[in-house]
């Protein structure tokens, strides 16, 4: 990131190792947008490498989403900091302020996507959403997002908190989750189709203290929804 760029943007304090960093543009847009909404990101990852956060990321409104990543094998390493957005979500029965069509990070094909270690509050849409095959989130904290917490279609999910967002917690295709905490979102705390399954996690108060996993999912060991097995809390 070129100096001009550190200037313009000082709550952007991004570490590149390997790779290129562009700002569009369109970032510099602020503000509520009516109508016909145009994407809008802060940040576009264009080239394969590994990110590091070097302090939290903030953006300024629901509809622009943080990071959009456009090239195959990229590590994100938000390095113990965050993203936040402009939103909130109240606690059960979940209610979201400023829902919009902002994620913190976005991908649409492609291929091993890595997010570790930090956390996504308050987007307009979700937290993360990974059209990607092989992708991993390790360690995140996914929270108070209008729309939902996580959108994945193939990939690991593991060590990780997601709670308080405005749909389901976790929703997508192909999807191992494993030894994490969903809780208190507004609808299922896992709702994953295709070869998904999950292990070693905890359901509690998603979907008003309803039904907690959708049935398409396969349970492994050590799983409980509401304090008992997800045997007793699953639906197809």
């Amino acid at each position: 990131m070129n100096q001009m760029c550190h200037r313009m943007w000082k709550v952007l304090a991004i570490r590149v190792a390997g790779a290129a960093l562009t700002i569009p543009a369109s970032a510099l847009a602020g503000g509520d947008v009516g109508g016909d909404v145009e994407a809008k990101f802060l940040m576009v990852i264009n080239e394969p490498g590994t990110y590091r956060l070097s302090e939290d990321l903030v953006v300024t409104d629901a509809h622009t989403t943080a990071i959009e990543i456009n090239a195959d094998d990229v590590t994100i390493d938000l390095n113990g900091f965050s993203i936040y957005g402009t939103g909130s979500c109240t606690q059960p029965p979940v209610s979201c302020s400023l829902v919009g069509t902002g994620n913190g990070i976005h991908a649409l094909g492609r291929e091993r996507v890595v997010i570790k270690n930090g956390g996504i509050y308050g987007m307009g849409n979700v937290g993360i959403y990974l059209k990607s095959n092989s992708s991993q989130l390790e360690s995140v904290h996914v929270s108070g997002n209008g729309s939902g917490g996580i959108v994945m279609f193939g990939g690991l999910i593991r060590n990780s908190v997601i709670e308080h967002n405005g749909g389901d917690g976790i929703a997508g295709v192909d999807i191992l989750l494993k030894e994490s905490v969903i809780s208190e979102n507004r609808q299922y705390g896992f709702k994953a189709y295709g070869d998904s399954s999950y292990a070693d996690s905890t359901f509690g108060g998603n979907n008003n203290n309803g039904i907690q996993v959708d049935a398409h999912a396969t349970s492994h060991s050590g799983n409980l929804c509401n304090a008992m097995a997800c045997s007793n809390n699953l639906f197809r």
